[in-house]
């Protein structure tokens, strides 16, 4: 019957939360380690002088490991994530990202130590 079927498409619509929040996270995460290799692959370029005085090089284990890099992100995931991610705790999310964040950092001590 009718009734049935959009009872099927409803729970499986509201079973796929945690699917598309896991496939989002896996995205932010494929982007940041894409990007930090890009950074270790290209020459460095001086920046122009500026007035105020500059802060201390980070490095990519400092900047994934970063609260501040873990709540961007995390924003970032819940307005992308719309009404799918409307409803989520923001905590587990930030759990979800910090733990993204970490696995890249994992993966780069791993492939490239002297880096880390």
């Amino acid at each position: 019957s009718q009734e049935e079927s959009e009872g099927m498409y409803h729970d499986s619509a509201r079973g796929s939360f945690g699917g598309r929040a896991a496939a989002i996270a896996v995205g932010v995460a494929c982007l940041l380690a894409g990007a930090a290799a890009i950074a270790f692959h290209s020459p460095i370029h001086a920046a122009a002088p500026s007035a105020t005085p500059a802060a201390a090089p980070l490095s990519v284990r400092a900047l994934l490991e970063s609260d501040e890099l873990t709540d961007l992100a995390t924003k970032n995931l819940m307005a992308m994530g719309g009404d799918a991610l409307a409803s989520a705790d923001h905590d587990n999310v930030r759990g979800r990202v910090a733990r993204a964040l970490q696995n890249v950092s994992d993966a780069i001590r791993t492939h490239y130590p002297e880096a880390h």
